[in-house]
């Protein structure tokens, strides 16, 4: 609920912002009602500034009664802490004057594009009633449910009365309690208190004394990202009482005392250890899907090996795009689907153990016959997984990316065997094809993508990285009419690294802001010294007829809210007289936001800034964005133009491309010409632009320069 709650304020603060956060505009408090109504378990919406005054409310509170939370001590902390905080906070519970009941008040700071926190989004949860998330409608008294802060502080109680309430919630767990469950929490677990809540344990089961003196059987767990423990237990003396009745009336047989002693005994004993079982087993099960968790796989996987063999399969199974469901029809569709996605699983590895790891992935333990045999069984299964899936009025199809790891080939280890079928998922994830089968070669890879990434962190500090330029040519005038940015990087331990390898994974740990910051930068400033000794003294450079320079952009920089304005205060910065810039995008970058793209480039376009379509032709190429987006260029992928000459589909493909870029009134650039025959063929073609080895490969600064010198 927490998750969720955080989603709908960040998203109702961007939408404030919008609407005027400090005007009192009606919109803005239909949207707290709208939200407060379709949260039933909230109790009214406020907004306050950073100096803790309400400059904003929902419109079932009188925001003229509500005192400043920073000068309230039940909301003092929390705000503060929310002023500070990404995430959202959830502070003290308190009974709210305002409100008038008992509430825990949850809170969310505002920022604007310039990321200052300008107000704070508050909110209370609703401690009891129906629509409390923690109301416990179990008719067991003897278990209890509560919820305890990092500061020791009770938030909820299931156990305790309304006129409890005070003495429960104003004051901390005291001392001599808090050392007695750490003292109990060590001697079972190994862990101090202090030890637990930094770092995610999980669920624990132990037996301890609670802040009455009772005995308690309980399983418990710390949340780090919102701070807080939660506490199911049970009370030990409740096993005393369901004895009670046979014990009574055993009793009463004077003659069979000592019968009934050692059956009265017998039960106790065998009810403590189901009680505790029963809260063991379900520390091991994943509650949505019934599935063994991950704690049950690490206890049981020994015995499970002991039984089926040494020789085993690892089968890591994530399912595709299952994020976007869960997004856009919200978690509980998401959840009907795990739940179908957990049944399917069972039925179709009958042999296998079958484990949730959590969120949407799913640990199959098969034991071993083949790697054609593993294969074949996992794609059948994807056959079997692609089955409609109905949820109330929808309808889904899942698809999965499956990796595979075999004992003893890739290891003994379990956690050597689990590692590789993850690597393996994920390399069928980028390929595509559905199941991988983990090899050395992968492995390899895996350990050199580490080593990259590890690289990257310092390279730009180190100097390591440097720029090229390829110039492009008009087929016909052989003029060069611009060149393109590349990025090259060598490394003391790497060596030279091309970017097909390092770009991606800059992309993935978003180092290629940083970098991309450095190519643009470094391109202007170079490029600024070519355009003042070589292009302003060409005559073939005009306004009309400029000098480009092309820079590739990945979707991270363009996606980035400063992108815009950091380009035009460098295009200001470094003036380059009968020059243009282009910039250089893919067709995934389009297909993943068209609308937000679309919006980017209008204001590229309206700036003069001209945009090239890169490595047209190898994703999911569309007319629609041909036609309605601001491109200026296609650029056919080189892995096109090496064929050409050999492959009748490479030279159907590239005609089309040229043939549909000349009917759009958008020129063409063929990259990679490597031989006159690839020229001539082009040329024939009527492509406008080419670049490749033929006429040059990349040029540092200084050889450009003589190159355009000679040309």
């Amino acid at each position: 609920m927490l998750n969720k709650d955080e989603a709908l304020f960040r998203l109702t603060g961007e939408r404030l912002l919008e609407l005027g956060l400090f005007s009192n505009n009606p919109e803005s408090i239909t949207l707290l009602d709208n939200l407060l109504d379709h949260n039933q378990a909230l109790v009214g919406m406020t907004v306050a500034n950073p100096q803790g005054d309400i400059i904003l409310s929902s419109s079932n509170i009188d925001k003229e009664e509500f005192s400043n939370l920073l000068e309230q001590e039940e909301t003092q902390l929390s705000f503060i802490q929310a002023m500070n905080s990404d995430a959202l906070v959830m502070g003290r519970t308190y009974f709210s004057t305002e409100y008038n009941d008992w509430i825990v008040p949850i809170n969310y700071r505002i920022l604007n594009k310039n990321k200052e926190v300008v107000a704070v989004l508050s909110n209370g949860i609703k401690v009891k009633g129906n629509h409390s998330p923690w109301q416990n409608n179990n008719e067991d008294s003897a278990l209890r449910v509560s919820v305890m802060d990092s500061n020791y502080y009770f938030q909820f109680a299931s156990f305790v009365e309304a006129d409890g309430l005070e003495a429960l919630y104003s004051q901390p767990v005291k001392d001599i309690y808090l050392t007695m469950f750490s003292d109990s929490l060590f001697q079972q677990t190994g862990y101090t208190l202090k030890e637990f809540m930094t770092k995610n344990h999980g669920t624990v089961v132990m037996e301890y004394l609670n802040h009455t003196g009772e005995l308690l059987i309980g399983a418990f767990s710390y949340d780090l990202k919102y701070g807080h423990f939660i506490f199911t237990t049970h009370k030990k003396s409740a096993l005393t009482y369901k004895l009670m009745i046979p014990f009574v009336w055993l009793s009463s047989l004077i003659l069979a005392f000592n019968i009934v002693l050692f059956y009265l005994f017998r039960n106790f004993s065998r009810l403590q250890r189901n009680s505790k079982a029963d809260l063991e087993f379900q520390s091991q099960q994943d509650q949505l899907t019934s599935l063994p968790n991950l704690r049950y796989l690490s206890r049981h996987f020994a015995q499970w090996k002991k039984q089926n063999g040494e020789q085993y399969s690892v089968i890591f199974i994530d399912l595709d795009n299952f994020k976007n469901s869960n997004d856009i029809h919200g978690h509980p569709v998401g959840d009907q689907i795990l739940i179908e996605v957990a049944r399917r699983l069972k039925l179709f590895f009958k042999m296998g153990l079958c484990v949730r790891q959590g969120g949407d992935e799913f640990i199959v333990i098969t034991p071993y016959s083949n790697k054609d045999s593993t294969i074949e069984l996992c794609n059948d299964f994807l056959l079997t997984l692609k089955q409609p899936i109905k949820v109330e009025e929808l309808e889904f199809s899942i698809r999965a990316s499956i990796g595979i790891a075999h004992s003893p080939v890739d290891g003994e280890a379990d956690e050597t065997l689990l590692r590789k079928a993850d690597i393996a998922m994920y390399e069928a994830k980028r390929l595509k094809c559905g199941v991988y089968v983990f090899n050395q070669q992968l492995d390899k890879k895996n350990a050199r993508s580490a080593m990259i990434g590890k690289e990257l962190n310092h390279a730009l500090e180190k100097g390591e990285f440097s720029l090229v330029y390829q110039p492009q040519i008009d087929v016909v005038s052989k003029n060069v009419i611009g060149v393109e940015v590349l990025l090259r990087w060598h490394n003391e331990i790497l060596h030279q690294v091309s970017p097909y390898e390092f770009i991606p994974i800059a992309e993935s740990t978003g180092a290629i802001l940083d970098i991309g910051n450095f190519v643009f930068e470094k391109a202007f400033e170079e490029f600024e010294d070519i355009c003042n000794e070589i292009v302003k003294n060409n005559k073939k450079y005009t306004q009309a007829n400029p000098f480009r320079l092309s820079i590739n952009v990945s979707i991270l920089q363009l996606s980035n809210e400063n992108f815009l304005s950091n380009l035009f205060d460098l295009i200001n910065k470094y003036d380059c007289e009968n020059a243009k810039l282009m910039l250089e995008i893919t067709e995934t970058l389009i297909i993943e936001n068209p609308r937000k793209i679309g919006t980017i480039l209008e204001k590229i376009r309206q700036s003069g800034i001209e945009v090239s379509l890169d490595d047209f032709g190898t994703g999911y190429s569309s007319l629609s964005y041909l036609t309605k987006l601001p491109i200026n260029e296609l650029k056919i992928d080189q892995s096109f133009i090496h064929g050409l000459t050999t492959k009748k589909t490479n030279l159907t493909l590239v005609k089309s491309i040229i043939n549909l870029g000349n009917s759009l009134g958008i020129k063409v650039l063929a990259e990679g010409v490597e031989t006159n025959e690839e020229l001539m063929i082009l040329k024939n073609l009527k492509c406008q632009f080419i670049q490749g080895y033929y006429f040059s490969k990349p040029l540092n600064k200084t050889n450009l320069m003589n190159f355009l010198k000679e040309h």
